[in-house]
């Protein structure tokens, strides 16, 4: 059972800040969109079986990117972020909707976490605890107790903007997503490397960093958010839920 916490979300959150989320819906991709050169499909974007992390998956309305297969409550499990479902969306598709995945079981955005929980449909193989990454497999812990700290490095996997090298600019900020309204406490903001962007689809990807040597799975990206005349990256840890 996965429970809020209460108390960080009652504290901390009321210290925080505010601010406006961009580009956090995969949604306004035009999943039927025909150009006159065919791009070439990332292979994160292509049927991967057994699931893991970084991989393409879609809503009925939405498009985003898985986040973690984890175990819960004794059920194969994967994390993704809550707002890759729209209203009425239960049924998550990889790499399309041809190729029914799982079906949504727990989404906590009503409760301002941007995280949700798809049980695995029986029949399909999926592997705990790994990520897609553009140089293989990489097998990673579950951060469920854990918090990265200001400018710790981090990366993330996204299912359209492949691996994106970043760091954390700052460990507790509440956000409100512009066009829904969401209101999304606690989430880390992120300083993308360079000239590295993320884009509509990679909602949901997991975020890695280091704890004692290990690579930790930190949580799932959420979008972008404009500070100042400063973009930031932002993800929704799982440290702000109790995992039990």
């Amino acid at each position: 059972m996965i429970r809020l916490w209460r108390p960080r979300l009652l504290f901390q959150g009321s210290r925080a800040s505010r601010f406006n989320v961009l580009d956090s819906h995969p949604a306004i991709i035009d999943r039927f969109f025909h150009s006159l050169v065919e791009p070439v499909m990332p292979a994160n974007n292509l049927k991967v079986r057994p699931l893991v992390g970084g991989i393409k998956i879609v809503t009925r309305s939405k498009i985003g990117t898985l986040g973690l297969v984890v175990k819960y409550n004794g059920n194969m499990c994967f994390v993704t972020a809550g707002h890759v479902f729209g209203k009425g969306d239960a049924r998550v598709g990889q790499p399309d909707d041809a190729n029914p995945v799982g079906d949504l079981l727990e989404n906590f955005l009503e409760d301002n976490q941007d995280i949700a929980i798809v049980k695995v449909s029986s029949g399909v193989d999926a592997t705990p605890n790994e990520i897609w990454t553009d140089s293989g497999i990489k097998q990673v812990a579950f951060g469920s107790d854990v918090r990265p700290t200001k400018d710790q490095r981090l990366w993330l996997q996204g299912a359209f903007s492949g691996l994106v090298n970043c760091s954390v600019a700052g460990t507790d900020v509440d956000i409100t997503v512009p066009d829904t309204n969401d209101q999304v406490k606690n989430v880390v903001l992120l300083n993308l490397d360079g000239e590295a962007r993320t884009q509509p689809g990679d909602s949901g990807a997991p975020v890695v960093g280091k704890v004692g040597g290990k690579d930790v799975c930190y949580g799932v990206y959420g979008g972008k958010v404009v500070v100042g005349a400063d973009t930031y990256g932002w993800f929704t840890p799982f440290e702000n839920l109790f995992w039990d």
